[in-house]
């Protein structure tokens, strides 16, 4: 006789990875989802009736600031996130050179959720919104950051840098060019954004150029 920890039952099932939309039912055993629903005669130790609700795999967040108790926003992982229906997430670059490795030990190592981190391009990262972070380049090391890049490669998704011109201003975006990594923008409120023109013509060719959104390149 098979045994099935979890099983859930009566709610739509949507999969867009497996093409699966309709009605079903999931078994679990221990921390995995069985390959399919249990046979008549499985022992289930639990029931769960999801008719009214939808069953999908875990969302991802790819922007959340997720440094607690380093970083003015962070939030704690596990509790801001998994009660969400939020398995995976990004942390918006909130750490630097300087901080990163507090990040990934503490908060990305520690957490349920599966976590992973922008490096922002600032030192000390975005501690707070209070004031803007410095991005001179004359403070960037980039030696340092391609040895931390090295270092957690299954962590960093890649660079950040705020896209606000009074974060940004006349220092442009540069960094991901020498390192050879992804970009990500994040723009600040509208105001600010209304003086980003400078930001296309500081982009390579072939970034994203939509508005609101985050600008990822390779």
């Amino acid at each position: 006789m098979s045994c099935v920890d979890i099983l859930i039952k009566g709610g739509p099932i949507i999969d867009p990875a497996r093409q699966i939309s309709g009605v079903g039912e999931i078994s679990i055993r221990g921390n995995r989802i069985a390959a399919s629903a249990p046979d008549d005669h499985a022992d289930i130790e639990q029931v769960i009736d999801a008719t009214g609700f939808i069953v999908t795999p875990g969302s991802i967040d790819n922007h959340t600031p997720l440094f607690h108790g380093a970083t003015e926003a962070g939030v704690i992982p596990d509790l801001a996130l998994l009660p969400m229906g939020v398995t995976s997430a990004v942390d918006a670059g909130r750490a630097g050179i300087a901080n990163c490795e507090a990040l990934v030990q503490s908060i990305v190592r520690q957490s349920q959720a599966r976590l992973f981190c922008s490096l922002n391009v600032s030192p000390a990262g975005q501690v707070t919104d209070r004031y803007p972070e410095n991005l001179d380049p004359q403070h960037y090391d980039l030696k340092k950051m391609s040895s931390v890049f090295d270092r957690y490669s299954e962590v960093i998704t890649g660079l950040k840098i705020r896209c606000g011109a009074e974060v940004v201003g006349k220092f442009g975006v540069d960094a991901a060019g020498s390192l050879g990594c992804r970009e990500s923008g994040g723009p600040g409120p509208p105001s600010s954004c209304r003086r980003c023109h400078f930001l296309p013509e500081k982009q390579r060719p072939y970034a994203s150029k939509s508005p609101g959104r985050e600008l990822y390149r390779r």
